[in-house]
């Protein structure tokens, strides 16, 4: 059939834009377009393309055209249902169908036959593709539906009445993750989905399957997926696909819950916070110690004449001293501001210490964990944290120079073993906080807690194979669960609140749990200056003796 004139092409646009109810149309002749001699390309507000694939006049593509890249393109950044105009030449239904499979949710309009179709969409209930008229040179014969939008519903096409191959959360039991609150809940998800989409879930008949065993099966075909969180590490998202991410998993560090220690400290504690209070200290002691040199040997009733006075405010003979000039006062005024000054910060300090308390990690980054003292560390086997590990090479995170002992390194294989040795030793491991989590229940957690340094962060998803035609259909599926908020209520079903509040390491100052009775050990830095202060003032009655004894002689 040969290809439509010019008006019968702009003639069909009309009536396609007339049923789909669109305001404007933008029509552009594209140049070497021989076979279409109409624009090729409708932009109504970016809801509306046109997409030429026309066959060469001189080599005529082999069953059917062939799709480029640009329509693909086009289809994924337009917004609403684009509309693609195909130049189809002897093309079967089958071969259609195939080649439209992509472009979900597009209206077709083959130019050299007139007929007008519509792609199924990723819900869409009904064939693949639906012939809805013809817009020939004779007229127009649309069918109604072609206004109207198609029918959605959970059902996928790609999905309906197929078997799902599936390891299921009782393959993994011997890793004690069955009784995981996020495995309990995505398991719910796939009952939902199942009666909701049409397909049969089979679980396969595993007992001591392990992840790396249930990737390889996934990878290679003979399962579908695996109804578990699986972290989408970069090695992973080569082969695996995650169609939609359904959370987060940090890899944390986790430790007993370190008790929690009082503040209150030596002389040096509250004035090390502030180099320049030990400063000012130190002057205002030299100061007074040269006043008192300067004025040793002044008889008059009144100050003595040395500037040093006037800093020191100091007399030998008790008398009230007022400096003179306007550099005395000033230095006078310093001197008094900042003595208050520091006696004010050391005395809300001091309380601060005295009133709060405070967990102190003890780890200050996490490859602190190699050479701490006393300290034992691990991580699980089969989970990827070896290789994190590995080719963990940040600040706070270098663990790559040290390959060797961690390849080396003898794990566990149980959650339960983690944690108790967790809590009653000094032993500290890898983990992702899900799992962690998922040991919470209504009234406790584990007595554990994790550094708020995160090894690494990873969405986390059902896996499929990448190269598996459903997974657009599991993306649609997982992401309505989400908008709707089903999957929230999932969730909830199954996790216990607080958790994370639970499992977090307090490290802020707060109020002492615990009543106890202001003893000496709590008050050492005030005793500690007061003592230093008799010592002093001893030593300068003993000097005052020694040199007054002197003098007299």
């Amino acid at each position: 059939m040969d290809a439509l004139s010019e008006p019968a092409v702009c003639r069909c646009v009309a009536e396609l834009v007339a049923r789909l109810h669109w305001g404007s149309v933008s029509l552009q002749a594209p140049p070497g377009a021989a076979l279409l001699l109409a624009p090729l390309l409708l932009a109504v507000a970016r809801r509306g393309v046109f997409v030429s694939a026309a066959p060469d006049a001189d080599q005529p593509p082999a069953d059917g055209a062939v799709l480029p890249t640009d329509s693909l393109a086009a289809v994924a950044n337009g917004r609403g249902r684009p509309l693609l105009v195909l130049a189809l030449r002897g093309t079967s239904e089958r071969r259609l169908a195939g080649l439209l499979r992509p472009l979900g949710g597009a209206l077709v309009y083959d130019v050299l036959s007139g007929a007008v179709y519509r792609t199924a969409r990723y819900a869409d209930v009904g064939p693949p593709v639906q012939r809805l008229g013809t817009c020939h040179r004779r007229g127009v014969r649309l069918s109604d539906e072609i206004g109207r939008p198609s029918p959605i519903g959970w059902q996928d096409l790609r999905l309906v009445n197929t078997t799902i191959k599936a390891f299921g959360y009782e393959s993994f039991k011997h890793l004690s993750l069955f009784s995981s609150s996020m495995t309990l809940s995505l398991a719910d998800m796939m009952e939902l989905l199942e009666d909701a989409m049409f397909f049969k879930l089979t679980y396969l008949d595993y007992l001591q399957a392990s992840y790396s065993e249930a990737l390889f099966a996934i990878r290679n075909g003979t399962a579908h997926t695996a109804v578990d969180y699986f972290m989408a590490t970069p090695d992973r998202v080569q082969y695996l696909s995650f169609p939609f991410h359904l959370g987060k998993v940090h890899i944390c560090l986790f430790f007993g819950q370190p008790p929690a220690v009082n503040r209150a400290s030596l002389l040096g504690g509250p004035f090390a916070e502030a180099a320049g209070r030990l400063l000012l200290v130190g002057l205002t002691l030299l100061l007074v110690l040269l006043s008192y040199l300067a004025t040793r040997g002044s008889s008059s009733g009144g100050p003595a004449g040395s500037w040093l006075q006037a800093v020191a405010l100091f007399s030998s003979q008790g008398l009230a001293a007022r400096p003179g000039r306007l550099w005395q006062l000033v230095a006078a005024g310093v001197g008094c501001l900042a003595a208050l000054l520091t006696a004010q910060l050391y005395t809300a300090g001091l309380l601060s210490r005295v009133t709060t308390e405070v967990t102190e990690l003890p780890f200050k980054q996490l490859d602190d964990v190699l050479d701490a003292p006393g300290w034992q560390w691990g991580f699980l086997g089969n989970s990827g944290v070896q290789e994190l590990l590995v080719h963990s090479s940040s600040p706070g995170v270098n663990f790559a120079g040290t390959t060797a002992s961690i390849m080396n390194k003898p794990y566990m294989k149980s959650q339960e073993s983690f944690i108790e040795k967790g809590e009653q030793e000094q032993f500290a491991f890898f983990y992702d906080h899900l799992a962690v989590a998922s040991n919470c229940n209504w009234k406790t957690c584990p007595k554990l807690c994790y550094h708020p340094q995160v090894l690494a962060s990873f969405g986390y998803s059902v896996p499929f194979r990448r190269d598996d035609p459903a997974v657009p259909a599991w993306y649609v599926a997982f992401l309505r669960l989400w908008e709707t908020g089903i999957w929230s209520r999932l969730k909830r079903r199954h996790m216990a609140r607080l958790e994370e509040v639970q499992l977090a390491c307090d490290v802020e100052p707060r109020p002492r749990q615990h009543y106890a009775p202001l003893e000496l050990e709590q008050c050492v830095a005030a005793f500690t200056l007061l003592l230093g202060g008799a010592v002093l003032a001893c030593g300068f009655l003993a000097c005052e003796l020694v040199i007054a004894r002197l003098t007299a002689r």
